[in-house]
C-alpha cells in the first residue's frame, strides 16, 4: 500500500486515478493467477505420473521459503521439456528480475521522499535508503528461515495497511467525499459509483478484520512453535512483536514527520527548508 501511495504522490487528475487502479489490479492478479496455473500444471505434469496427488501436494508445500522453490525449481524443468526452453527460460527469469527491479525503485523511493521532505538532499536520501535496505536485507539473504519468517509476517502485514487505508478513508476523510473529489477531478475517469463506497465502508472492513482474525487462530491452532514464544519464528507472538515495534515506530514518527513537513522544517540542519519568512 505505500508503494501505491507512492505512485499516486507522482500521478496527476487527468491520468484517471480510477481507471490506473482497476487495471492494475485486474493485471496484478491475471498475471498472478496464470503464473500459478502454469507453475501447478507443470508440478502434477512432472510428478503426477509418478506419485499420488497427496505426495506432489506435500512436495508444493516444501518446495523452498517463501515459495522460492516454485519458481526456481520447477520452471527451469517446465522450460527444458519446452522448444527454445533456453531462450525462454532467460526471457522469463530476465523479466522476473526486470519486475523486482522496478518494484525495488518504488520502495526506495517511498522512503526516499519522506527523507526529501524532511530536508535531506535527495542523492544523500537514496544512498541512505539504498544502503539501509541492504544492510536490513542481508539476514534474509543469507539465511532462508529468516526469509521464509520475513515473507510470513510482513505478507500478512499488507492485510492490516490495507485495512488501515480502508479505515482512513471510511472513518477520516469519508469515502462519499473521496469519490466526489475524484469523480469532479478527472472529467475523464470512469466513475467509481457508490458500489465503491459500499466496499469502503463495509466489505473492506469486514473481510479485513475476519480474515485477520482467522490467520490469528489458525496460527495459534496450528503452529509448529509455542504460540507465546516471542523469538520463535512462526509463532503467533513473534509476529505480534515485529508488528507492534513496527506500528510504534510509526505511530511515535508520524506526528512529529507530519508537524516537521507541514512547517518545512527540516530534520538536516545543512538543509533546513526556508519559508516565505526566512527560516521556517
Amino acid at each position: 500500500w505505500g508503494l501505491i501511495l507512492t505512485y499516486a504522490a507522482y500521478m496527476q487528475s487527468r491520468h484517471g486515478v480510477v481507471k490506473n487502479a482497476v487495471i492494475t489490479g485486474v493485471g496484478n492478479n491475471t498475471v498472478s493467477l496464470l503464473a500459478a496455473m502454469i507453475i501447478f500444471g507443470t508440478v502434477f505434469a512432472t510428478l503426477g505420473a509418478r506419485m499420488p496427488q497427496a505426495e506432489v501436494l506435500s512436495i508444493m508445500q516444501q518446495s523452498g521459503p517463501a515459495g522460492t522453490g516454485l519458481t526456481f525449481i520447477w520452471m527451469p524443468q517446465l522450460f527444458a521439456q519446452m522448444p527454445l526452453g533456453k531462450v525462454l527460460a532467460v526471457g522469463f527469469f530476465l523479466g522476473l528480475a526486470f519486475a523486482a527491479f522496478s518494484s525495488l525503485i518504488s520502495m526506495i523511493e517511498l522512503a526516499t521522499r519522506i527523507l526529501v521532505d524532511l530536508g535531506l538532499a535527495r542523492s544523500r536520501a537514496v544512498a541512505s535508503v539504498g544502503g539501509a535496505g541492504f544492510l536490513l536485507g542481508l539476514p534474509s539473504a543469507l539465511s532462508t528461515s529468516v526469509l521464509a519468517n520475513q515473507d510470513f509476517v510482513w505478507g500478512v502485514a499488507l492485510l492490516i495497511s490495507g485495512a488501515f487505508v480502508a479505515f482512513a478513508v471510511a472513518g477520516s476523510y469519508g469515502a462519499g467525499r473521496m469519490r466526489r473529489d475524484i469523480v469532479e477531478g478527472a472529467a475523464a475517469d470512469w466513475d467509481p459509483t457508490r458500489v465503491w463506497t459500499f466496499l469502503i465502508r463495509v466489505v473492506v472492513p469486514v473481510e479485513a478484520v475476519m480474515l485477520l482474525g482467522w490467520w490469528l487462530s489458525f496460527v495459534w491452532r496450528e503452529g509448529t512453535v509455542p504460540w507465546y514464544d516471542p523469538l520463535a519464528g512462526g509463532s503467533l507472538a513473534n509476529f505480534l512483536l515485529q508488528w507492534g515495534l513496527a506500528l510504534a515506530l510509526l505511530v511515535a514518527l508520524n506526528r512529529w514527520m507530519a508537524v516537521a513537513v507541514s512547517l518545512r522544517i527540516g530534520f538536516f540542519p545543512r538543509v533546513v527548508r526556508r519559508s516565505g519568512h526566512g527560516k521556517a
